[in-house]
């Protein structure tokens, strides 16, 4: 990758898609490079932001679920754009 080019955020996987709240699970993709924890949203269903999370690369995010997110996609929003989860995680 060109360490100067935009890259639109995709999300390719979860790592599960069956949590509670409060478990950490893993958004697997790519475009997150350029992005720090204060340029990133990430949202869960019924626009529930997530709190804590790690930016571990360009394709890998660890995000704890938020109290309050219930079944639905994850969205992952950057500055160069955002990506939604095709699979629906299921908060148990």
């Amino acid at each position: 990758m060109v360490k100067d080019a935009v890259v639109a955020p995709t999300i390719s996987s979860l790592s599960t898609y069956s949590a509670s709240v409060g478990n950490s699970i893993q958004i697997n993709g790519a475009g997150f490079y350029f992005a720090d924890s204060s340029t990133v949203l990430i949202k869960f269903w019924r626009n529930v932001l997530a709190t804590t999370f790690t930016i571990n690369s360009d394709t890998m995010i660890t995000v704890t679920i938020p109290a309050g997110a219930t079944t639905g996609r994850v969205l992952v929003a950057t500055p160069n754009g955002s990506a939604v989860s095709q699979l629906v995680l299921t908060i148990a």
